[in-house]
């Protein structure tokens, strides 16, 4: 709500010092997952200071409500393509997607993955 990235599970944590906390050796793969897709971007640069591999992105789209995943405000097929080009263009090499987005989105997505990559 204030605009700033922060953990998830520790709201009081900045995505920056949250980063730092993570160990990643032995790592293979780095990135952000099931998070809305306007935080990937800004997260993906955070991580790019702190990971020289190879990055994933993972957005989620709607919210959770206990018990059920809220499937609502949906990002659009179009909207969520353009996003994984600009996620791709800032050197993300893996991409997809989690919470909220079908089977529509990831076929999409690998129907335009030639034009992406």
């Amino acid at each position: 709500d204030s605009g700033n990235l922060v953990s998830y599970a520790q709201p009081g944590l900045n995505a920056a010092d949250m980063f730092d906390r993570i160990r990643l050796d032995g790592v293979q793969l780095a990135g952000v997952m099931h998070s809305n897709v306007e935080t990937i971007a800004p997260a993906i640069e955070l991580l790019k200071l702190r990971w020289p591999g190879p990055l994933m992105a993972y957005p989620d789209s709607g919210y959770f409500k206990m018990p059920h995943w809220q499937f609502v405000d949906i990002i659009s097929v179009d909207d969520f393509i353009t996003y994984n080009r600009k996620w791709i263009d800032a050197g993300v090499k893996v991409v997809g997607g989690c919470c909220g987005l079908g089977l529509e989105h990831i076929e999409s997505l690998a129907k335009s993955a030639v034009d992406l990559i």
